[in-house]
């Protein structure tokens, strides 16, 4: 029976329906390896050696198959196809990969990617078959532009902004345009309803070993640079920071202390001016940045020797004496919130001086040092209190003449 071409490959069956064999041999004229007629009896065929090659036969007659003795392998051939032998496998043939423009065999990667393709999938779905597909997740989109709606916040990676909810950012944020922060709510009071700056650890990863850092600012607010588009503009107010004004009692609230502006603790400097427009609350001290507090004569008083103290205007200079070797009292006041650490006496003599600390309730003083006149004397401190002040003693020689002196502070 004839042998059926099935994928280039030739199968000789018997009238049973029995394979014999198949014969994996591909492109010979576009069929099978042989070719022929016959009645095969058995699920086995037999074919006699031959000492040499049969004749060809002519064209039409079909092929014949024989073994040769010489070897013991099987052979065929037809008017069309030479001698080959069809007991072994070719080893003889290449097959290349497929590409775009020539046929070949399949690789690995085409077949991952074919298999990848859900079944019924075709090249022509629409934006509604693909919607259909449910498609939760994409891998990374290098380029294009995005032409749907806003995606939701909930999609979005973690260090994205979101619009609602409790976020946490790691990293520095800049923002080229002005915020506006508005919105009613409620909230814990005392913690910043608007605005919280949380307590952390800060450290410094730039200074040297041994170093100094010029400065440390937790929030700095520089000061902008205003412009204008027209000409010959005004500003009446300028303002870096502007507070309106203390919050406002409203529903069901009594404020007892409004403040505009609080700093619980720590001290503030004002680099410049300070201008009020309102009273001046002051519960603590006021300590200017001095350090000393002049001694005028009128600071001074003679003792119970029953002469005053007088000042000398007999020529054109002036200066304060006692009569004949009286002694001289002065008297200071110690600024709250500062404490006095030396005194100095200028004069014309070198008398001794004793400084006490004295107060404004008592007739008790307590000395705090001696020394002379025209020497810088180093007292025991005496810190400010309610009551407190500064008692100096002058030993006078007669004629000697007393212009004043100076009381150093510092802040207690």
């Amino acid at each position: 029976m004839k042998s059926p071409k099935v994928k280039g490959i030739g199968e000789v069956v018997t009238e049973y329906g029995a394979k014999v064999m198949k014969i994996f041999k591909k492109g010979l004229l576009g069929r099978s390896l042989f070719d022929f007629y016959g009645d095969v009896k058995a699920q086995t065929f037999r074919t006699k050696e031959s000492a040499s090659s049969p004749s060809t036969p002519t064209d039409g007659a079909g092929g014949i198959m024989y073994t040769k003795s010489a070897d013991g392998k099987l052979y065929y051939k037809s008017n069309e196809v030479s001698e080959v032998e069809i007991s072994a496998p070719d080893t003889n043939t290449v097959y290349s990969e497929a590409t775009g423009s020539a046929e070949g065999l399949m690789s690995t990667a085409h077949h991952d990617k074919l298999d990848g393709i859900e079944t019924g999938a075709t090249a022509d779905q629409t934006k509604s078959d693909i919607n259909g597909l449910a498609i939760t997740t994409v891998g990374t989109i290098g380029t294009g532009v995005w032409q749907g709606t806003a995606i939701a916040s909930a999609n979005l990676d973690a260090d994205t902004a979101h619009l609602s909810g409790v976020q946490t950012f790691l990293g520095p944020r800049t923002f080229a345009a002005g915020i506006i922060y508005d919105g009613d709510r409620s909230t814990t009071p005392g913690d910043g309803a608007a605005i919280h700056v949380d307590a952390s650890d800060i450290t410094d990863n730039n200074t040297s070993a041994s170093g100094t850092a010029t400065a440390f600012r937790h929030v700095n607010i520089e000061n902008p640079r205003i412009l204008a588009s027209n000409a010959s503009v005004t500003t009446t107010d300028a303002s870096t920071v502007y507070i309106k004004g203390a919050p406002v009692a409203s529903t069901n609230q009594t404020i007892t202390n409004a403040y505009a502006l609080e700093v619980a603790a720590g001290s503030v400097k004002l680099g410049a001016g300070l201008e009020v427009g309102g009273d001046l609350d002051v519960t603590g001290n006021v300590l200017p940045g001095i350090t000393y507090v002049k001694i005028l004569p009128s600071d001074f008083m003679p003792d119970d020797g029953g002469r005053p103290a007088m000042i000398d205007d007999t020529g054109s200079d002036r200066w304060l004496e006692s009569h004949g070797t009286l002694k001289l009292f002065a008297f200071v006041e110690i600024p709250l919130g500062f404490k006095a650490t030396h005194v100095h006496i200028y004069g014309s003599a070198t008398s001794a001086i004793t400084v006490y600390e004295a107060d404004v309730d008592s007739k008790t003083v307590t000395s705090k040092g001696t020394g002379n006149i025209g020497t810088d004397l180093n007292i025991t401190d005496v810190t400010a209190d309610a009551t407190n002040y500064i008692m100096i003693e002058l030993a006078q020689a007669s004629g000697e003449e007393v212009y004043g002196g100076k009381m150093t502070i510092a802040k207690a």
